[in-house]
């Protein structure tokens, strides 16, 4: 049975896996019951089915779904919705119908912090998934071993080591004392790392992220749009973007956008001078997460420090930080 090495992180916002048998992959973490009508795009579209349902993921969900869920509720991983994502991320991972997997994910900090929760999560995971997704041949995927790491401790290894993990690629976050703002879709995290192990006492989530940005700008881009409805997640592109496309033409939320930032923004740093006392014995200070896209260079720019840097393709580094973090495990012969 062939051994795989799968990192993903199912937020609440985007879906993403990296493996060892493939590159990055990213949806939306949108699922839908099918729709379904004519089209000429079945290779492209997702199905899962979880026990007797069909779900759409991600694009196909908004394109070919009437009705369509994107939770915010922190049980949402007992859900078949979460478990639709889940057989996503192992299916996109590998074309291998069978394989032991080997898998690292997060949690929000404050939600690892519950013994129980992380204990139930751990557990939905463990074991056999036999994925079933329509077009494709049935995956047998056996998690036997499983890392859960704080959201923010994703991004401190992701910065800390090589692409291959074998090195250390930045010495001040692999060996100092520094501070992660990991701002997601529905939470922000703060997480204090000293020489790669965390500091709990210091550790911290608050519920502020890129969907409150969201619903602060919807009213806008409805006067803007004459009364057009979009999806969140049209909206949260039209964010990072700063306009939204109107009957061809994009409209600019460039001045909103900046005003929402600067109030969120706000609330985020305070939270962090909190929760490190404003910084001052931190080596260093690292933004990232999907959130960062919005509100990362105004955070930067409130927070009182000389070091801080806001990550490339601050998305994607949690879900590097897993991955690597795997890489360990299999260089380690785990």
């Amino acid at each position: 049975m062939t051994d795989l090495y799968i990192a993903f992180d199912i937020g609440y916002a985007y879906t993403k896996a990296i493996s060892s048998d493939r590159p990055m992959f990213m949806c939306p973490s949108l699922v839908g019951r099918p729709d379904h009508g004519w089209s000429l795009g079945e290779a492209s579209t997702i199905t899962i089915q979880i026990g007797d349902e069909e779900y759409f993921i991600g694009d196909s969900a908004l394109i070919g779904s009437r009705f369509t869920e994107r939770s915010e509720d922190r049980d949402w991983v007992h859900t078949p919705e979460y478990m639709a994502l889940v057989h996503t991320a192992l299916s996109q991972s590998t074309g291998i119908t069978v394989a032991n997997v080997f898998a690292v994910t997060g949690l929000p900090t404050a939600f690892y912090k519950e013994e129980d929760y992380r204990n139930g999560f751990e557990q939905t995971l463990k074991g056999e998934h036999i994925i079933r997704r329509k077009g494709r041949p049935p995956q047998t995927m056996m998690i036997e071993n499983l890392i859960v790491v704080p959201q923010g401790i994703g991004v401190a290894i992701d910065v800390a080591l090589s692409d291959d993990a074998l090195t250390v690629q930045n010495e001040e976050v692999a060996n100092g004392n520094v501070g992660i703002i990991d701002v997601g879709g529905k939470t922000t995290n703060f997480q204090r790392v000293n020489q790669m192990n965390e500091v709990a006492p210091e550790t911290d989530s608050i519920s502020i992220g890129s969907w409150d940005a969201v619903r602060e700008i919807r009213p806008t881009i409805y006067t803007l749009t004459k009364g057009a409805e979009y999806e969140d997640h049209e909206i949260a592109k039209a964010l990072a973007d700063g306009s939204i496309k109107f009957r061809g033409k994009p409209i600019s939320i460039a001045d909103r956008t900046q005003e929402i930032a600067k109030d969120f923004a706000g609330a985020i740093v305070a939270r962090a001078n909190q929760a490190w006392d404003g910084g001052a014995k931190l080596d260093a200070i690292v933004i990232a997460g999907g959130g960062s896209s919005v509100f990362g260079e105004e955070i930067k720019g409130q927070l009182e420090h000389d070091n801080i840097t806001v990550v490339d393709d601050p998305q994607f580094s949690n879900v590097r930080g897993y991955y690597k973090l795997a890489l360990r495990a299999k260089q380690r012969g785990l």
